[in-house]
């Protein structure tokens, strides 16, 4: 499935408006999916997504003029949560809950979160899904809730664990701060360690980000 994305759509139309004339207006590719922003801060945006090749698509309709403004379309960079199976949505909130994104360099920084914090923000991503859940899952999930601070035993030695990836050179603990400074031999080492390091060993520690 590809993914057009549209914007300079006119807002003072109506979501469903704009999104009737949109499914008529590609109606001869046979959309699967046409989400229009409603929020303020995205009006005059939507996705829309083919089965086929979308390149066509947007070379026919670049500038095609939709109450009155021509659309600007361009293929999806990546999907939007509203065109994402639920799971999907899921795991890219996790992600974001605990990995924060900037400009890499070779050393990581983690912020340290104590449990009630991290619990907290389990239960609140969890609260729309508590009706789905049986108690049994709900109190295995508590069980996994165990964190470490920069006071817990031996975390040091448990955070060069959790970090022993390829180039890995030194570990700086600022109890002070409550945080910790992960150095790498270069930025492409430490690049690694960011993307591949388990989101449930994070979930135990706070968010990791890169050093500014």
């Amino acid at each position: 499935m590809s993914t057009i994305y549209i914007n300079n759509l006119n807002e003072k139309v109506s979501h469903n408006t704009l999104r009737n004339e949109l499914l008529q207006v590609f109606q001869e590719y046979n959309p699967k999916t046409v989400h229009v922003k409603k929020t303020l801060a995205l009006k005059g945006q939507a996705f829309i997504s083919f089965n086929n090749d979308v390149s066509k698509i947007v070379k026919k309709y670049q500038n095609f003029k939709v109450f009155g403004k021509p659309m600007k379309i361009s293929v999806a960079r990546s999907k939007s949560y509203d065109i994402m199976d639920e799971k999907k949505v899921e795991e890219l909130k996790e992600i974001r809950r605990y990995k924060k994104a900037g400009k890499p360099n070779n050393t990581l920084v983690l912020e340290f979160i104590d449990s009630k914090s991290i619990k907290q923000e389990v239960e609140e991503a969890e609260e729309t899904k508590e009706t789905k859940e049986s108690k049994e899952t709900k109190e295995t999930k508590e069980t996994k809730e165990i964190t470490f601070t920069t006071d817990s035993e031996n975390i040091e030695d448990h955070l060069k664990q959790v970090f022993d990836f390829e180039g890995f050179l030194n570990l700086r603990l600022i109890k002070a701060r409550n945080i910790a400074f992960i150095e790498f031999e270069n930025v492409e080492q430490s690049k690694k360690c960011f993307q591949n390091i388990p989101i449930d060993k994070l979930k135990q520690l706070g968010k990791l980000s890169y050093a500014k």
